[in-house]
Parts: C-alpha cells; structure tokens; sequence
C-alpha cells in the first residue's frame, strides 16, 4: 500500500485500509439511502394524490390491511 505512511505490518496501516473500506461502505450505503427516500416520498404523494381524488369523489377510502 503506497499510500500508507506506516510499514503495511503495522497496526496503523490496517486501521487506514479499514477505515478506506468503512467510508466506501457508508457512501454506498448512503447513495441506496437516498434512491430509496426518493423512492418512497414518490409513493407517499401517489397515495396523496389518490386520498384527495376519492374524498373528492365521496368514495370511502378503504381501510388498510396489513
């Protein structure tokens, strides 16, 4: 690892290389993260959406069961 200031045995290299594999992790994590909020906030106004049109057409909204 060319990188590392410290010779590739030691302890400090690995916790760089380890914390390296953590941030690619979290980033990877974070960018599904997003996808998905956007995701369900599209869903959320949909739902909205369809709430508004059947009260507005005095049809019930039925209950949910899950």
């Amino acid at each position: 690892m060319p990188d590392c200031p410290f010779n590739p045995s030691d302890s400090p290299c690995e916790l760089e290389t380890d914390l390296m594999i953590l941030r690619e992790a979290e980033r990877e994590s974070m960018e599904i993260f997003y996808a998905m909020r956007e995701e369900l906030h599209f869903y959320l106004k949909r739902t909205q959406l369809l709430e508004t049109i059947l009260t507005e057409n005095n049809i019930p909204i039925p209950d949910y069961i899950g």
